[in-house]
């Protein structure tokens, strides 16, 4: 957890300094990357430090009592917003993606940063509203006395705990998390489908060395998007099933699908996977696309790599399909502040 911790910060904040420092990267796809990005660290940073602080204060892994009164509103709260946020962040750079490639001329018109910057103030109102229920049922406080046999002297005497004894509010909350986690899988599910037949068909289409050279640089950052959206509910996956699983048992004390004996290391590594989600985007970022090594090397180095990037506004008239969706593409990926 320290190591994710460290990772998180370190790797995220650099992703901010490229941005802040190089004016290209300051595109729309970019600016929900750095939303993406802000949420990683929130949940990385409040989730990991939950862990170490009861790991550090308490040898009763339930113990909450280090939080204080408001301090598991705070915590939980935080990361609940984090998780919805980075959510939300997820489906609108897929729709952005597949309008801007299906719909490229319209795209051009509706697509702008002030609008960009108004979708992304909504995914915070939005997840601040979705996670109330969650912050609702973690006010209540529960404070158990403990008695330990011999040689347990330093486990503390009193334990105090955080979560509602409410059913309908417990069943709310899980239902406001897992739902919306549900219906933006098969939304991205489908948008990236439909991406990947359009790009398909673009790629026999283009003809021009400009062209070619366009379509290779768009269709990296779609794979990039791809592969971070699909990791994200890959790695968030074993979370939500744990979370929904017991919902379903007829046992108030079961644990549904998942086995009792493997219960409590499901949850475990399923946290693990959640915080290397708010660690591995960076890295995607990197591996799978030329201009944002270039953008790093120039941050970090201040110099560049390869090719300069160029403002280059000057396009072909031909009026297919495939050049109509490299010149909104261009477009979106070469406009800046």
């Amino acid at each position: 957890m320290p190591i994710a911790l460290a990772l998180g910060i370190v790797l995220n904040s650099a992703f901010l300094f490229v941005i802040a420092r190089v004016p290209y990267m300051r595109t729309i796809t970019n600016y929900y990357l750095v939303n993406l990005c802000i949420a990683d660290i929130l949940y990385i940073s409040f989730a990991v430090s939950d862990k170490l602080l009861r790991y550090e204060t308490s040898a009763v892994a339930i113990d909450q009592s280090i939080h204080g009164e408001i301090g598991c509103i705070v915590f939980y709260g935080i990361m609940d917003i984090a998780y919805f946020v980075s959510l939300f962040t997820v489906v609108l750079y897929t729709v952005e993606r597949f309008v801007a490639i299906t719909f490229p001329f319209r795209a051009q018109m509706m697509s702008s940063k002030k609008r960009t910057l108004i979708l992304i103030a909504i995914t915070w109102l939005t997840a601040i509203v979705f996670a109330i229920p969650s912050m609702v049922g973690n006010s209540e406080r529960h404070v158990m006395h403990f008695i330990w046999p011999p040689g347990y002297d330093s486990f503390p005497e009193v334990v105090e705990t955080c979560y509602t004894t409410n059913g309908d509010l417990a069943y709310l909350a899980v239902g406001i998390n897992v739902i919306p986690f549900c219906l933006s899988l098969v939304i991205v599910v489908i948008l990236n489908a439909i991406i990947c037949i359009k790009i398909l068909r673009e790629n026999k289409i283009g003809e021009s060395a400009r062209s070619k050279s366009s379509l290779t640089a768009r269709n990296q950052v779609v794979r990039m998007l791809f592969v971070t959206s699909i990791l994200f509910f890959i790695l968030l996956f074993p979370f939500e099933f744990a979370s929904i699983s017991p919902l379903f048992d007829p046992d108030p004390a079961g644990t549904g699908a998942i086995p009792v004996e493997i219960f409590g290391a499901w949850i475990q590594y399923s946290r693990v996977l959640s915080y290397i989600n708010s660690v591995i985007n960076p890295i995607i970022y990197n591996a799978m696309s030329a201009r944002y090594r270039r953008a790093f090397i120039r941050a970090f180095f201040c110099r560049e790599a390869g090719k300069t990037e160029k403002k280059s506004t000057s396009y072909t008239t031909r009026t297919t399909t495939a050049d109509s969706s490299v010149l909104y593409t261009q477009i979106s990926l070469n406009k800046s502040k």
